[in-house]
């Protein structure tokens, strides 16, 4: 996030980021803080959540019961004015994801108005 400041501070608002919240907190950096700091260059959100153990391993969770707070990410595309991109990930069963998507939506429907999905 240093470099990518960096970087973002000293080029155009044209150059876009897609800001993957699980990988931003697997890296040790709070995608909500960085969020703040790039808002003016983030064009998409990469909206995954994860746990992790001691061992920093991680596991796919849905969305909103792992280490991304919707409620504040809520409140934070309110204040920056977002009119990106939003992208729901999970990997978490691969053999059926249905539930879990489904599962994924009504907690992002739930918790968050800045918009709904179906």
């Amino acid at each position: 996030p240093k470099a990518l400041n960096w970087l973002m501070k000293n080029t155009s608002e044209r150059i876009g980021l897609n800001l993957d919240f699980a990988w931003m907190r697997d890296a040790g950096f709070d995608p909500l803080d960085q969020f703040k700091k790039l808002a003016d260059h983030v064009k998409i959100i990469h909206l995954k959540d994860f746990v992790f153990d001691r061992a920093g391993r991680f596991e796919d969770v849905v969305g909103g019961t792992g280490n991304v707070d919707l409620g504040k990410l809520d409140v934070l595309l309110s204040e920056v004015g977002f009119d990106g991109t939003a992208v729901l990930e999970y990997e978490g069963n691969p053999e059926n994801p249905m539930p879990d998507l489904s599962r994924c939506v009504e907690k992002i429907n739930s918790e968050m108005s800045f918009w709904s999905w179906s």
